[in-house]
């Protein structure tokens, strides 16, 4: 039987698109790849009008991080809201995303809100909670409740489109494809 939270209602429909990413020569050098995830991904965001929602293990894709800057500038009303770790589990991630989002503009956007998941650990003998963050390992785009990708696919250059690209030297950026 089907659930009613899998119903689409009378005269509505509901697309689906199942989208992957292999940047070119990962498996066989003549293969020219896919970036069907990062192209879906640019597309939601430009469709934005009012609200675009991540929650994300990792946001350091220049291009990811672009598009959201140019979603800002051509939406007067557009809200950004943004669940990231404040210290990923890849030492590095943070200068990256940090430079990503400082460099464009978002962080300390006056509509851009980017927030960590913290909780506390009341013990009886401290007088003072321990404070743990809480990893997040989500990986969830939703833009105005109309548009959403969720997967496996982290935001960062490694996932979406070519390893390195979250280098800012060229001594370090070695492009795949």
């Amino acid at each position: 039987s089907t659930s009613h939270a899998s119903r689409v209602p009378a005269g509505r429909s509901a697309d689906l698109r199942l989208v992957t990413t292999l940047p070119s020569k990962i498996r066989n050098p003549k293969d020219p790849g896919s970036l069907a995830t990062l192209e879906a991904l640019l597309d939601g965001i430009g469709s934005a009008d009012n609200l675009i929602y991540i929650e994300h293990q990792y946001l350091s894709s220049r291009r990811v991080v672009a598009a959201l800057g140019e979603a800002l500038a051509r939406q007067a009303h557009l809200e950004i809201v943004m669940v990231l770790n404040q210290n990923p589990d890849v030492t590095a991630y943070r200068g990256w995303q940090n430079a990503r989002l400082l460099e464009s503009g978002i962080l300390g956007h006056p509509r851009v809100g980017v927030f960590t998941l913290w909780t506390a650990d009341a013990r009886r003998a401290r007088t003072t909670p321990r404070i743990n963050q809480v990893f997040v390992h989500s990986k969830v785009v939703i833009v105005d409740g109309q548009w959403a990708m969720v997967g496996s696919a982290n935001l960062d250059g490694v996932s979406l489109d070519s390893y390195g690209s979250d280098f800012s030297s060229a001594l370090l950026r070695r492009t795949v494809g």
